[in-house]
């Protein structure tokens, strides 16, 4: 398996921080799915995927927003990788995407960490996020004319 070689997931952390746009799109839809399996979550981690995937919400290219948002959702639906996602200023970024977001695919995913961030730390960040200009507003669209996905979590 590609995740067991040592420098498999690391030499992907380096492509998507140092790459090209293509590079970085290839190297985290390969996280993304060497993620999916249970055995590479430590190594994933451990390379600085969550904030390197942080730091490529704001990209410019909305494609890479949405590649960064996919391998977030896989992570936040681990202990360990919401453990990391919550150590970041995740909250504001999230909820902007639920509005500016040039993908419903992005916007999906977004709704989709935050519910993770919800279900893990209850009524704390419930209490931060409401506090954040427009989350009202943006989860409304997102119940109106989101995808099936992102209504159910909305």
């Amino acid at each position: 398996m590609i995740g067991e070689k040592a420098d498999a997931i690391p030499a992907l952390v380096d492509l998507m921080r140092k790459g090209n746009a293509r590079g970085k799109r290839d190297a985290a839809i390969a996280l993304f799915n060497l993620s999916i399996y249970l055995d590479n979550d430590v190594k994933t981690l451990a390379t600085g995927t969550v904030p390197l995937s942080m730091t490529l919400l704001t990209d410019e290219r909305p494609s890479l927003t949405d590649d960064a948002l996919v391998v977030l959702a896989v992570l936040a639906s681990r202990v360990e990788g919401l453990a990391k996602i919550q150590k970041t200023c995740a909250n504001p970024v999230l909820v902007s995407l639920l509005r500016c977001a040039a993908s419903s695919r992005a916007k999906e995913n977004a709704i989709a960490v935050l519910v993770a961030l919800f279900r893990n730390r209850g009524n704390d960040i419930v209490n931060e996020v409401v506090s954040i200009p427009l989350l009202v507003p943006s989860m409304s669209t997102l119940l109106t004319a989101g995808t099936p996905r992102a209504k159910r979590k909305a």
